[in-house]
């Protein structure tokens, strides 16, 4: 039984955010965007009317409504971002159109201030210390959502299940806040949730075409780094814009191989069913492996008292995280980043929010790395992982046009023996070797196509 794998571990995550952040509203609750409460409708528990309108933002944390005012005592703008984390004091208790609500009247800050307890290449390996069957491509998902919640950017992340992209998210929801998941979403669902600071789609490819079609202007404009985007879901007089400046947002989901349709001609996988604009601003990664962890571990402890052991412990990680999200553009960048100007494996010009994403990414990377030579070695480890994505989407149109010619039997032989590969490039050789077709590489076209 290991101290640090017991520290990142779920159970133990989501306990130090039940003890630490009890008391604190985070942006993670609040509601949409700024609402206004008119005076006519509010009532206090004395029977008194408001003498004027409330604008400001709903919070909801359990099954209590807060109300945190836009201005401040000396009627200054407040953006509920610079403000949050908060303890809500002073609560003044009132009810709008029948909805009781507690204003806080008395925001005080819940902020813990950075300190640099140990470095950023220490900082990570905590958080990825669970052991792992691909430990590059551990750290590599790691680097993808903490460059998200340090910066703004915005990814697509493809691997087969049980990589640990899920498990990840929630470690950053618990430890950090304001990070989520979220499947079968809606405009209204998305709209909701762009307080947080990262928001993944999950199970993006199992997401209806009709449904991408109501999202995709949503996905479109975070893709663009719209600083605000205008509120869709309701159709009112007034027009409701929604602050997006520092929100990131990734696409999890499956190989198209682990999808049992796989083959058939209609089976439609993400490029098939997303727009190529939405495409083009969410760079993809494919990543592989699994954890070899003994989760059960966790039965042999008492998880509060464990979590009360290694609370400055948490607290350190919390505060190192806060130093570098500060200090993250105070810190030169080291090397010179090589983007290439193709899609790795294919003709295709490298798409220029790819290129954005990318640089965000990589200046994330070199904070890890110690020299130029390991950076680079990181560099190839991305560029590797872009190119067996889109080897498997030349893998998807392949795999469709062979089993045209083969047996049902031939080919559920094949995709039997198609699990022992860790990438694309070596499914698609055993694919070619299956029915002697020839080498496409390089050719790899959206959707297949």
């Amino acid at each position: 039984m290991s101290k640090d794998t017991l520290l990142v571990n779920y159970a133990c995550v989501a306990a130090f955010k039940k003890r630490y952040y009890g008391r604190v509203l985070m942006r993670e609750h609040v509601r949409g965007g700024m609402v206004r409460f008119a005076s006519g409708s509010i009532s206090y528990p004395d029977g008194m009317k408001a003498d004027e309108d409330l604008w400001g933002y709903i919070i909801e944390k359990g099954n209590v409504k807060y109300f945190l005012e836009s201005k401040d005592s000396d009627g200054n703008l407040i953006d509920y971002r610079t403000v949050m984390p908060i303890f809500g004091e002073g609560l003044v208790p009132f009810s709008y159109r029948d909805v009781v609500y507690h204003q806080v009247t008395n925001p005080v800050p819940a902020v813990l201030k950075p300190n640099k307890k140990m470095s950023f290449r220490q900082f990570v390996d905590k958080l990825a210390c669970l052991p792992h069957t691909n430990p590059k491509h551990q750290r590599l998902l790691w680097f993808i959502v903490l460059t998200q919640m340090m910066d703004r950017a915005n990814f697509r992340v493809c691997s087969p299940p049980a990589t640990g992209k899920d498990s990840v998210v929630a470690t950053v929801g618990n430890l950090l806040g304001n990070a989520a998941t979220i499947t079968q979403p809606t405009i209204a669902k998305l709209e909701f949730r762009t307080t947080y600071k990262l928001l993944v789609i999950n199970e993006a490819v199992n997401i209806p075409k009709s449904t991408w079609e109501n999202i995709e202007f949503f996905a479109m404009e975070v893709g663009d780094f719209r600083p605000s985007i205008e509120k869709r879901s309701r159709s009112t007089e007034d027009r409701e814009v929604l602050d997006v400046a520092d929100f990131s947002l990734n696409m999890f989901y499956n190989d198209v191989d682990t999808f049992p349709r796989c083959g058939d001609a209609d089976f439609e996988f993400f490029e098939d069913k997303v727009p190529e604009a939405v495409v083009n601003r969410f760079m993809p990664i494919r990543l592989y492996g699994h954890y070899t962890h003994d989760f059960n571990e966790i039965q042999a402890i008492n998880i509060d008292e464990f979590v009360e052991k290694h609370f400055d412990e948490y607290r350190s990680i919390v505060s190192t995280f806060v130093h570098f999200k500060e200090q993250l553009f105070d810190i030169p960048v080291r090397w010179e980043m090589s983007i290439p100007e193709t899609i790795p494996g294919t003709h295709q010009k490298f798409p220029e929010r790819w290129r954005t994403n990318a640089q965000k990414l990589l200046r994330v990377v070199q904070l890890y790395s110690e020299n130029e030579a390991e950076y680079k070695a990181w560099e190839k480890v991305l560029w590797d992982a872009v190119e067996d994505y889109h080897t498997m989407l030349t893998f998807q149109r392949e795999i469709t046009r062979i089993k045209e010619s083969m047996s049902s039997k031939d080919f559920h032989e094949l995709r039997a023996s198609l699990k022992k590969f860790d990438t694309f490039k070596q499914k698609l050789a055993k694919v070619k070797r299956s029915n002697d077709t020839p080498d496409y590489a390089g050719l790899t076209q959206w959707g297949g196509q």
